[in-house]
C-alpha cells in the first residue's frame, strides 16, 4: 500500500466516523428519525472502512464520540455540531455539507489510488442509493 492509500483510509474512516456523530448528536437535539437512519448509514460506512484497515493491519484512528485525531476534522465536528443545534434548517443544512463533502474526498482519493480493494469500497459508497439518505434531509 501507498502512504496515500493508507492515508486515504484513514481519513475516510474518521470522515465517515464525524458523519455519524454530527448525525446522533442531531437526531438526540431535534428527535428525527431521518438523522438516526442516516447515522446507521454511515456506521455502516465505517465498518467497512475499518475491515480495510484490519485487512491491511493499519491502526484504526477512531476515537469515542465526537473526538478526532485528524485535528481539521475535529474542528469540522465542532463547527458542524454548533450549527446544527442552531435551528432545525441549520441542522439540515449540516446534513448536505456532510453529505456533499464525503462526495468531494471520496473522489479526490480515488483519482490519487490504485488499491482495488479501496476503490470499490469508495465506488460503492458513491455508486450506490447510499446517497438516498441525502435526500432524506430535505423531507425530515
Amino acid at each position: 500500500m501507498t502512504q496515500t492509500e493508507i492515508d486515504a483510509l484513514r481519513f475516510m474512516r474518521e470522515e465517515e466516523k464525524l458523519a455519524r456523530d454530527v448525525y446522533l448528536a442531531l437526531r438526540e437535539k431535534w428527535g428525527l428519525a431521518v438523522f438516526s437512519n442516516i447515522a446507521e448509514s454511515e456506521q455502516q460506512h465505517m465498518d467497512k472502512v475499518l475491515y480495510l484497515l484490519g485487512k491491511y493491519e493499519l491502526q484504526d484512528p477512531a476515537l469515542g464520540p465526537g473526538y478526532f485525531t485528524d485535528e481539521v476534522l475535529q474542528d469540522l465536528y465542532n463547527d458542524l455540531l454548533a450549527k446544527g443545534i442552531l435551528s432545525l434548517i441549520d441542522a439540515l443544512e449540516v446534513g448536505v455539507i456532510i453529505e456533499m463533502a464525503d462526495i468531494e474526498d471520496i473522489k479526490y482519493y480515488i483519482n490519487l489510488i490504485d488499491n482495488k480493494d479501496i476503490i470499490q469500497v469508495f465506488t460503492n459508497r458513491i455508486a450506490t442509493d447510499d446517497h438516498a439518505d441525502i435526500r432524506g434531509l430535505g423531507t425530515a
